[in-house]
């Protein structure tokens, strides 16, 4: 250990840093020792870090590789999961965008997401165990109970939410007497509830049938009570009003009998063909529609439909193969058949149009549809229960975990079973909030024409005129649609109109030859439907004027009314009186999609400020066509093909949907922003909307996927809807987040986005994106043993360092001490010398400036005092003029070198007080053009208003006072200067501009310096203080000075200065 030496005494700092040397000399051999084993040890020390690092970053390359592998691994399973029919796909497509979103959410997943949570799946809801020895089951249309059988005579009524016994059906009396008297054996054959769940019937096999009301569990009717009369067949078929039951039979009475429940009578029914007949058996060879008005009947490939009231035949079809089994809808508009070549049919009713399912279904003898014909349940004898979408015919979902058999009144259930084990309901789950409906009106209706309120509760829509209930007869209707509860309100007009909402109030708006009129809506639910129509306000038109749509700008005040002869109307609904007649400005026809409106793409649209109208299909030109709305005149033509117009909700932008692209329009300048093009060879046009938030739009790029873009273009997520066939409009409310889209055959879908995007929130793919959430990663430990190992000799060397470190950190401090001393008396000198250097200066150029004024004045007074009696009058003016020149120059030096000591010394302080900015700089620039005899011209061209500024005028005075002299002093006579001024926000932005002979690019870093003047000046005279002055006084304001110059060419002056708070 070195001990502490005595510190000796010494005199000089010469002696004093000879000591250090020699200490630091000394220390540093002990220390090169020390960092001889240090570095020794230190090189151990990172072989292995170097091992253990890179076996880390091996560790962490694979884990990064496969975190990568398992988030492309998750996202193909989702895709295949969405892919997939089989029941779960939901469920598990989620989980495995879950889990690659919780390692990097991308717009994939967020689209995957969507998918999976707008495409229906079957998710268990609930399921009992039936009791041995049962037999058979059967559901009510609203599946709240279940029926079963567990003797040979009774059949037992259950309650599907708890599964509690209600009650048992036991043989009539009537039934029993007669199998105790004749010993007929009478047992339970089939069961069955009617159409509405009214009723539950009960087939025996001696050939009766025992109708029961479900609720009360009193027997309603005994039908068929001798066996050898009648025999019934199974099953029987209910009116959708459960008022006439049809059983097929063989008998005495005939081959079919309609029974009226209600009058508890047989209804005659005409003779039917031979070859009609029932053979017995298990079949749904025969089958009642919904509407009792037709029976549907096969043999072999042949399918027959009758007239129940006439006999008379109204279709008969022949099957590719021999059918096997058939089921009407709910509302009777068509049935399914199965065939025997494993193949799914079904005929409309009203067309004759046969469309076959998509998939292979082995004898499917149960089919059920939904109370709205949207959706189809099978199963057979391949044990896959199959959901199917009626329109697209393909299937949704299937399973073999039991036999679906009803879907629920309310669409969204199944009821399934496996028989003699369990019972049990399937939930249809889809995004919360999603409402698929389907319209009254379906053959042919191309949802093409429709309008959601500003609220998001009610829809409107209209099929078009083509379609109807047949091929020949039109169709003059409109429907209104709840939303929520998917409640329809049909209405037949006798003539074409189109229908749509205000966008302010809860009013319904309907155009045609019955005029313009408005309709109150309710605060909640659908209008009545009796008085509605009488009680619309009509708002005066034109006589000879015909209104085909009318669209409004934001606030209600203004509309554009399209109609006959090729017209327009623009008018203030409030009082129509003074309307603006546009000629030639549209077709003659109500052209598709219809009016456009707030809330979606349409033929021809008012912008929100009332002061454009747009015309897209709906025009004598093939392009989108822009009228000025005050006048009545063409403002422009857009670049782009017939198209559907809408505007944003601040009506800044135009969308413009178009069958081969989407273009977005700056308003009023009418630029194009972006485009995108869609697949080609589609052949119906596009549609659009603003959502809510105004920052995102809907766009359907192809017939079935619907594209959120931003408003720059970028996207923001993409939405797949096959199950409407075709997009044929987009519709987003004012107020609601809630995208309505219209499809092909009435089918419509109601997305809640909200919810939607809460269930992605959950997933963290919301838009935009939240941070990411990353898997750990673990860290191999292991790898930094030897490192560990090897810091006990490190250890042992860092103890010998520290000790000799400091008896050197004494010695040096003390060295650093003497050079500090040094070093400052160094910058003392340096300081004097400066100091001096500057005064010399001064005094060398005050000297200089003020020799020149002096030397004037000093002739003058000479002159004057010798010579003034014999001096002409002009002389001695002349003469009294230089001496008041010299002294005003000798003045405004002394002026310089105050304003500059003050400066210096902080006392010049800047006061902000009102100023009037333009009065003040021509006050100034008259002041220069005097003071130098007007030896350049000085123009001030203020280019914004500077009224109401704040600044400290006198240093504003110094400010443009230099400045302004400058710029005359170095420039040639007559050479222009120019000052100019504009506000920048708060700032007040100045500039001197002058062509005279510029600053050399080395003289602008000392531009700002004391007594500095450029190399290029020549013999003009000045004091270097100008531009010190002008610097100071900018910064005591909290502004900036910029310069740009060339030398020979001039220079500019750039003054900043925050004079508006």
């Amino acid at each position: 250990m070195i001990e502490n030496d005595p510190r000796p005494d010494l005199g000089s700092l010469a002696e004093r840093r000879e000591f250090v040397r020699r200490s630091v000399l000394r220390a540093n051999r002990t220390i090169g020792a020390i960092l001889a084993m240090v570095v020794l040890t230190g090189a151990v020390l990172v072989f292995f870090i170097t091992k253990a690092r890179q076996s880390q970053a091996r560790a962490e390359q694979a884990e990064a590789e496969n975190t990568e592998r398992l988030w492309k691994a998750s996202l193909a399973q989702a895709r295949a999961e969405n892919l997939s029919t089989k029941m779960g796909h939901r469920d598990a497509a989620l989980e495995a965008v879950r889990t690659a979103a919780l390692i990097r959410p991308s717009l994939e997943l967020r689209n995957e997401a969507l998918a999976a949570l707008i495409r229906p799946d079957l998710v268990p809801d609930r399921s009992w165990d039936l009791q041995r020895g049962s037999f058979g089951f059967n559901f009510d249309p609203d599946l709240r109970y279940y029926l079963v059988r567990y003797t040979e005579t009774d059949v037992s009524l259950y309650r599907m939410d708890d599964n509690s016994h209600v009650r048992d059906f036991p043989l009539p009396a009537s039934l029993a007497l007669q199998r105790k008297l004749l010993g007929t054996p009478i047992s339970v054959g089939d069961f069955t509830f009617s159409a509405s769940g009214k009723y539950t019937a009960i087939r025996y096999n001696g050939g009766a049938v025992a109708l029961y009301e479900t609720e009360s569990g009193q027997l309603a009717r005994v039908i068929g009570l001798d066996p050898i009369t009648r025999q019934h067949s199974w099953p029987p078929t209910f009116t959708a009003d459960d008022r006439i039951m049809c059983l097929a039979m063989h008998g005495t009475d005939g081959t079919h009998l309609l029974y009226d429940i209600q009058a508890g009578n047989v209804r005659p029914m005409p003779k039917l063909p031979d070859g009609f007949t029932y053979t017995g058996g298990f079949t749904n060879f025969t089958r009642l529609s919904p509407r009792g008005d037709l029976i549907a009947w096969y043999s072999g490939d042949v399918i027959n439909i009758y007239h129940t009231a006439t006999g008379n035949l109204h279709l008969s079809h022949k099957a590719a193969a021999r059918v096997q089994s058939l089921t009407w809808d709910v509302r009777g508009d068509r049935f399914l058949f199965a065939c025997d070549n494993f193949a799914l049919y079904s005929l409309e009713i009203a067309s004759g149009r046969i469309v076959q399912f998509g998939d292979i279904a082995v004898e499917t003898w149960v089919h059920n549809f939904s109370a709205d014909g949207r959706l189809l349940v099978t199963s057979g004898s391949d044990g896959i229960t199959r959901l199917w979408d009626v329109a697209t015919a393909r299937v949704l979902c299937r399973t073999t975990a039991g036999r679906g058999l009803v879907i629920s009144r309310s669409g969204d259930r199944i009821a399934w079973g496996l028989p003699g084990r369990k019972v049990g309901v399937w939930r249809i789950a889809t995004s919360p909030g999603q409402r698929d409906i389907l319209g009254t009106y379906k053959n042919r209706s191309t949802v093409w024409q429709s309008d959601i309120s500003p609220d998001g509760r009610l829809a409107v829509w209209s099929p078009p005129e083509w379609a109807g209930p047949d091929n020949t007869a039109r169709n003059h209707s409109f429907e209104l649609i709840d939303l929520e509860s998917r409640q329809l309100l049909p209405f037949l007009l006798p003539a074409k109109h189109a229908a749509g909402f205000h966008p302010l109030t809860q009013q319904l708006w309907l155009a045609g030859p019955s005029g313009l009129r408005l309709f109150n809506l309710p605060p909640s639910g659908l209008p009545n439907p009796d008085s509605f129509l009488a009680s619309g306000t009509p708002i005066p038109l034109p006589k000879d004027f015909t209104p085909h749509s009318i669209s409004w700008n934001a606030d209600g005040q203004r509309a554009v009314i399209p109609g006959s002869s090729k017209r327009m109307l623009v008018i203030n609904p409030a009082s129509p009186d003074n309307p603006l007649l546009i000629e030639n400005a549209s077709n003659s026809h109500l052209s598709l999609p219809g009016p456009a409106s707030p809330s979606g793409t349409g033929s021809i649209i008012l912008s929100p400020d009332g002061r454009w109208i747009v015309s897209g299909r709906y025009t004598m030109d093939t392009r989108v066509t822009i009228w000025d709305a005050t006048t009545g005149k063409g403002a422009a033509k857009l670049d782009t093909p017939n198209s559907h117009i809408t505007f944003s909700r601040d009506g800044r932008l135009l969308l413009a949907t178009g069958f081969n692209d989407a273009t977005l329009w700056e308003t009023g300048s009418w630029k194009r922003l972006w485009r995108k093009e869609r697949q080609p060879l589609l052949s119906g046009g596009s549609a659009g909307a603003f959502l809510p938030d105004n920052k995102v739009l809907a766009w359907n790029r192809d017939n079935t996927t619907i594209d959120l873009l931003s408003f720059n273009g970028d996207p923001v997520a993409t939405l797949q809807v096959p199950d409407l066939g075709f997009i044929a409009s987009i519709r987003a409310p004012q107020s609601s987040d809630r995208l309505f889209i219209g499809g092909m055959e009435g089918r419509m879908l109601s997305l809640d986005l909200a919810q939607l995007r809460k269930e992605l929130a959950a997933l963290h793919l919301d838009w935009p994106f939240p941070p990411a959430k990353s898997l750990p990663a673990p860290r191999p430990l292991s790898s930094w043993s030897p490192a560990l190992l090897s810091l006990a000799p490190v250890a042992l060397a860092a103890i010998l360092g520290t000790l000799a470190l400091r008896r050197q950190g004494r010695l040096t401090s003390e060295f650093i001490e003497a050079t500090e001393v040094a070093a400052q008396r160094e910058q003392e000198l340096a300081a004097e010398r400066e100091i001096n250097d500057l005064k010399s200066r001064f005094v060398s150029t005050v000297s200089h400036e003020f020799r020149t004024p002096l030397g004037i004045t000093m002739s003058a007074v000479e002159l004057l005092r010798h010579y003034e009696d014999r001096l002409p009058q002009a002389e001695k003016s002349r003469l009294f003029d230089d001496i008041h020149t010299a002294t005003r120059n000798m003045a405004g030096l002394m002026e310089q070198v105050l304003v500059l000591g003050r400066a210096d010394a902080g006392k010049l302080a800047c006061r902000p007080a009102p100023v009037d900015l333009d009065a003040l700089v021509r006050k100034v620039t008259d002041e220069t053009l005097s003071a130098t005899n007007r030896k350049c011209p000085v123009s001030w061209a203020p280019e914004s208003d500077l009224s109401g500024a704040a600044a400290d005028e006198a240093l504003l005075r110094h400010i443009f006072t230099n400045l302004l002299h400058n710029a005359v002093k170095y420039s040639p006579p007559g050479s222009p200067v120019l000052i100019a001024a504009r506000r920048e926000g708060p700032m007040a932005v100045f500039s001197i501009t002058d062509h005279g002979i510029g600053i050399p690019d080395a003289d602008l870093p000392s531009l700002f310096e004391a007594f500095h003047r450029g190399s290029n000046v020549g013999d003009l005279p000045g004091t270097g203080l100008g531009l010190v002055i002008t610097k100071r006084c900018i910064d005591l304001h909290r502004g900036s000075i910029h310069v740009k110059s060339s030398p020979d060419l001039g220079s500019t002056f750039t003054v900043r200065i925050p004079a508006w708070n």
